[in-house]
């Protein structure tokens, strides 16, 4: 797994960490690399996410909404995945929809990597909130030195 330090995590710093770990070679990818119609997906899909709205999920990911493009976690530009933001919002069943979908996209990386690069949604589950979501993201790949 990839261990990226909890604080300060940019897109940078899961690349980095990444090659550091011999992760996935999987890049979240920011907002400057998506065209309109992925940016303007994207976010939808963070709207969605941050109001629990799981049929709306479906619909955007089934749309193309992209489930590997970064998301802004906190206003001092701390980014992180969808399931990171969904566990922001307090919503591990969003977590594990979106986990899920990943996994049934037909991309068999997708969703191992978003497990390896979900430290804020593995930090989140293991504090007691959401065991369902933190044996997900373990069984998928998680970065299992967050819960040392």
């Amino acid at each position: 797994g990839v261990h990226v330090p909890r604080t300060g995590a940019t897109t940078t710093a899961f690349v980095a960490g990444a090659a550091a770990a011999g992760g996935s070679t999987r890049i979240l990818t920011s907002g400057v690399h998506l065209s309109a119609e992925g940016l303007r997906l994207r976010g939808g899909l963070r709207e969605a996410i941050r109001a629990g709205d799981l049929d709306k999920i479906r619909v955007l990911v089934s749309d193309g909404a992209p489930l590997d493009a970064a998301i802004d976690l906190d206003r001092c530009g701390v980014q992180g995945t969808c399931i990171d933001w969904a566990c922001v919002a307090g919503h591990a069943d969003s977590g594990l929809l979106l986990l899920e979908l990943a996994a049934a996209s037909g991309d068999e990386g997708l969703a191992r990597a978003l497990a390896e690069r979900s430290e804020e949604a593995l930090w989140w589950a293991a504090g007691g909130r959401s065991r369902a979501l933190l044996e997900q993201l373990l069984r998928r790949g998680g970065p299992a030195t967050a819960c040392a």
